[in-house]
């Protein structure tokens, strides 16, 4: 007893036409991303580029942030730098919103505390 398979060719995409992964919607920064952006100059470490002479390749930017119990550095596109840097401003903004936040809490529980020690409660 045989079995035959189906087999189909396998089809290629014609030239310029979208692939699955090309319909998915592009990948969106945070809206808050704690770390900041950095430019940095690199060398490749080829031996006869120009970077071995001194002038190195870049700017590239990087984002870092605090992981753990070291550094994160992850590369940012050129498109998302801007996007990031406002990401990394708006989690630096909202932390001093927070920070603001409590001291005016505490204010207000040292205010209730004399109030409740005078008696006048």
């Amino acid at each position: 007893m045989s079995r035959e398979k189906d087999v189909t060719p396998r089809q290629r995409p014609a030239k310029g036409s979208k692939t699955k992964n090309q319909n998915l919607p592009p990948k969106k920064a945070a809206a808050l991303l704690p770390g900041y952006v950095e430019s940095r100059m690199v060398r490749c470490g080829k031996a006869g580029c120009k970077c071995s002479r001194g002038e190195l390749h870049g700017p590239y930017f990087y984002h870092f942030t605090w992981g753990g119990q070291r550094h994160q550095k992850r590369y940012v596109r050129l498109a998302d730098v801007a996007e990031v840097r406002r990401a990394c401003e708006a989690y630096r903004d909202l932390q001093a919103r927070i920070r603001a936040g409590r001291v005016a809490y505490q204010n207000l529980m040292r205010r209730v505390r004399e109030l409740c020690a005078g008696g006048s409660l």
